[in-house]
């Protein structure tokens, strides 16, 4: 159990393996960092030559730039026997040449179409493609993500070939409610700066910033702005609109009819300028 503020929060059983993998789809950021990018199952089941599918994978580009493969599963499940050859076949696959530039190559697809961290890498490590290259003809951590960490799985860990993790993943209830108000408990794969007391946060991180940039993107293409939230959040991996929405206007310090009256009257952009004032290349490129 959880007391937080006096409210008690219980301990959530995750009945199947995708329940799991949705949580975790919707909180990569939160697990890996703002400064990273996740390619969920949905997005990598149709890459050819692989040996075995994973869950996903994932590339961080603070610090050290590293990447993963990511596999989520349930310790009710028959670990040992299912993720053991899972990673194998994933391990032998990726040996080969061929199979490395198909991922490449997904992987460069995929990062374009995001041009916050397309920007960021450029600004940061060079051409995407090099840089992908370079990272994926290294050997990648495996991440397993778990909901309760087990000493079969330490036993599996050790019996895998490359570097591994366990991240174990938890999620909780409110009382009387259920998970319509829930909290995670995990540990996440980068240090999370703490603010000091005095300290204020920043009004609107990085991937909020992404979100509201490709809501823009999509009402200057004609989309209206429920359209536009829906696009996104599809593309986030997102449950519900509801991040998106709140990146648009809590986050901003608007409702949704100042948002939408700031875009018809062309103020947005100079409204977002105003708050980021160090993203400006990258506002400039909705509205050169």
């Amino acid at each position: 159990m959880l007391l937080i503020d006096g409210v008690k929060y219980y301990l959530h059983e995750f009945k199947e393996e995708r329940e799991l993998e949705s949580a975790v789809e919707e909180h990569v950021k939160d697990i890996f960092g703002e400064e990273s990018i996740y390619f969920g199952k949905k997005k990598i089941s149709s890459l050819p030559g692989i040996g075995s599918i994973p869950d996903g994978y994932a590339v961080t580009f603070w610090g050290t730039p590293r990447w993963y493969v990511v596999e989520v599963e349930l310790s009710s499940h028959p670990i040992f026997e299912h993720i053991v050859p899972q990673i194998n076949k994933f391990i032998n696959g990726i040996k080969n040449d061929a199979t490395k530039r198909e991922l490449i190559n997904y992987m460069d697809k995929e990062i374009r179409s995001q041009p916050i961290i397309d920007h960021l890498i450029k600004e940061r490590f060079g051409e995407v493609y090099r840089f992908l290259s370079d990272l994926i003809y290294k050997s990648p951590t495996i991440l397993i993500i778990v909901d309760e960490k087990t000493k079969v799985l330490d036993d599996v860990v050790s019996s895998i070939p490359v570097e591994t993790k366990i991240l174990e993943f938890k999620t909780f209830g409110r009382e009387g409610v259920g998970l319509a108000v829930h909290a995670h408990l995990f540990n996440p794969m980068y240090a999370p700066t703490i603010l000091k007391p005095k300290e204020k946060k920043p009004p609107c991180p990085r991937r909020a910033l992404t979100q509201i940039l490709e809501v823009v993107k999509l009402m200057k293409e004609g989309k209206s702005y429920s359209e536009a939230c829906k696009t996104v959040a599809q593309k986030f991996n997102l449950k519900t609109q509801t991040t998106v929405r709140d990146a648009c206007t809590r986050r901003l310090g608007v409702d949704t009819d100042k948002f939408i009256k700031l875009y018809e009257k062309g103020g947005l952009v100079p409204f977002l300028l105003n708050m980021f004032p160090n993203e400006k290349d990258l506002i400039d490129r909705i509205d050169p």
